[in-house]
């Protein structure tokens, strides 16, 4: 609103929450608009909860389900339940009882539609006449909990609110914390739902049933896929909906439509095929769940609009179209390394590994299996398996570099899309097992989480089985994750790690570990010249040299390391043992000629001399 004249401070009516001051504008001065042109704001029912309020259009149920993206499984359903709905309705009015309320389980991550799939199905039971208004409140414990020192109370206060509408809580499997020994809270409102879907089934079964239909309210339970209702509730009928995430191609369609919806353009030149690299990057990018699908979507075009504005600008742009056109440059930070970059950098750390030949070979080979798959799937050629379980067998013996590559192909697989973080998480099975009969799973569980979206760098696998099979905790672990990787096969990727010996005798005597790690890399032990080129990159890091004769003393200790075979070599971690010990012997050498006096030169604090060796 543009104010009708200037005013003074001292006439503010208030400020925002954001600060802003605010003026009264005389009557009749301003813009006004048709409702269907702005987005209205919740009504505020007397309570507090905020409620949206159906069209008083009848909803046309095919277009809204086109306008839909994606969402195949949720579309069905409701046109379904439209259909039994209608069936039902005709036997009622031939006076046959017996039908059962409608209440939705919508199985999905945040950001998959479910809320905007809900207003429709308000809309339509309202058309229906399922329930009577057809206003949707949404919820959740937050909202619900917090603060409520009454949780009867307040949930009578919610369920009046609900009444003819459709009831939505989301992330329904919170409400009862079952981590928490004492949640009376979150229990006691969860009984109470389950008292209400008990109560309007009950109504309608048995041989006094009445009409199902108006019924008092429609509640809608959202959890993400893996998540399990709070027990009351476990026992009531609902129709389960799922919305799996949204497929590139579909959420390119949606973020035209958020574009549209914002009253903003695309460049001519930004097409669907420009917008897919810029999808697939920040879903890689994203968070968690809470930052994927629509939500992602949301802050990118958040973000385009601000590097926008900063374009506009710095242009001196007035024109409609220049204010209101997003480019391609728009979706770039420019900061940012590229997806080539990333790959780039992750390679060239393979490649400045000292040896291990075999194990680079196979690196860049996985890199240009994954490169052509990627490259079939965006020429829209049908990819059966694509690359298969990724689960690698890291087997070699101690300091061979087992770690450090594990942590590159975190990188590459990241910078790939392969992975949403590309972290590592290292465990052993200490991490994994616990010392009480129960706790393993759980305690397995919680490593796997932590991992999900990077990779899990398990060492010293085969501790995790004894050789007698007696072992039930370490059994249990193993089990809990092989169950889990392939449950969350799209999102992990597990590499187990050991000496190669163990590693066989793990593979031999547990089909699952076979199976479902069906590479296994083999780590050589180092040679004189690959210590010594591994003792230069060290010293070189922290600032160290080497004389002649210290060079040469070096590389015939390495020499004998070297000729070790088996784990006893220690390879990389016998070299930083043995440079450790030089350079406290160098120290105690530089202390013990202090009493010379003078300042001693920066060759002499850095070099390690012949002497330090012996």
């Amino acid at each position: 609103m543009q104010l009708d004249q200037k005013r003074s401070k001292a006439e503010c009516d208030g400020k925002a929450p954001d600060g802003e001051r605010l003026f009264r504008c005389t009557l009749g001065f301003g813009i006004f608009l048709a409702s269907d042109e702005v987005e209205l704001l919740p009504k505020e029912v007397a309570d507090g909860f905020a409620a949206v309020l159906a069209p008083e259009s009848e909803l046309d149920v095919t277009a809204a389900l086109s306008e839909l993206v994606g969402l195949s499984g949720a579309k069905l359903q409701i046109t379904k339940m439209k259909q039994g709905v209608e069936v039902q309705k005709k036997r009622e009015a031939l006076g046959v009882c017996g039908g059962k309320p409608l209440h939705f389980l919508f199985r999905g991550n945040h950001g998959t539609g479910t809320s905007k799939t809900a207003k429709l199905l308000a809309h339509l039971l309202r058309d229906l006449e399922v329930v009577a208004s057809g206003q949707l409140i949404e919820t959740s414990r937050q909202k619900l909990l917090s603060g409520a020192s009454d949780v009867e109370k307040q949930m009578n206060q919610l369920w009046k609110c609900a009444a003819g509408g459709v009831l939505m809580v989301n992330d329904v499997h919170t409400l009862h914390d079952r981590e928490r020994s004492r949640d009376s809270d979150g229990l006691e409102a969860s009984e109470f739902l389950a008292k209400q879907l008990s109560g309007m089934a009950a109504k309608c079964s048995g041989e006094s049933a009445t009409p199902c239909f108006p019924q008092p309210a429609c509640v809608v339970l959202t959890i993400p896929q893996d998540a399990v209702l709070p027990d009351p509730l476990q026992r009531e009928k609902l129709i389960v909906v799922d919305f799996p995430d949204y497929s590139n191609e579909d959420l390119v369609q949606i973020l035209i439509c958020i574009v549209k919806n914002r009253k903003f353009n695309l460049a001519p030149s930004l097409t669907a095929e420009k917008l897919m690299p810029v999808v697939r990057e920040a879903a890689r990018k994203a968070a968690g769940p809470l930052d994927k699908n629509i939500n992602m979507l949301q802050r990118l075009v958040d973000e385009a609009i601000t590097r926008q504005t900063e374009r506009a600008y710095s242009q001196d742009t007035i024109s409609l179209h220049g204010l209101t056109t997003l480019a391609e440059e728009d979706f770039s930070d420019g900061m940012s390394l590229s997806r080539d970059q990333e790959i780039s950098v992750a390679l060239k750390k393979i490649d400045d590994v000292v040896g291990l030949d075999g194990v680079k070979k196979f690196i860049r080979s996985l890199h240009a299996q994954l490169k052509t798959e990627a490259e079939r799937r965006d020429a829209g050629l049908a990819i059966s398996g694509g690359a298969g379980s990724l689960h690698m067998i890291f087997s070699g013996n101690p300091g061979t570099g087992k770690t450090t590559v594990a942590r590159i192909v975190a990188e590459l697989l990241s910078a790939m899309g392969l992975l949403r973080k590309g972290h590592m998480v290292e465990a052993d099975r200490g991490a994994l097992v616990a010392g009480y009969s129960g706790q393993t799973a759980l305690k397995t569980k919680a490593v796997v989480d932590s991992a999900m979206g990077g990779v899990l760098f398990i060492d010293e696998a085969y501790a995790l089985v004894s050789e007698d099979g007696k072992d039930s905790f370490g059994k249990e672990a193993l089990d809990t994750l092989i169950k889990m990787i392939e449950d969350r096969r799209e999102d992990l990727v597990v590499i187990l790690a050991g000496y190669p010996d163990e590693m066989v005798r793990l593979v031999s005597t547990n089909p699952g570990v076979k199976s479902r790690f069906p590479t296994q890399v083999t780590f050589e032990d180092y040679s004189e010249d690959e210590l010594l080129r591994i003792s230069e990159s060290m010293l070189k890091t922290d600032g160290f040299l080497l004389s002649t004769e210290g060079k040469e003393c070096l590389r015939g200790i390495l020499s004998r390391v070297a000729a070790a075979k088996g784990r006893e070599q220690g390879n990389g971690r016998s070299v930083r043992n043995i440079l450790e010990q030089a350079r406290r012997k160098m120290a105690v050498r530089l202390q013990g000629a202090s009493a010379r006096g003078g300042a001693r030169s920066k060759e002499v604090l850095c070099t390690l001399e012949k002497a330090d060796f012996v």
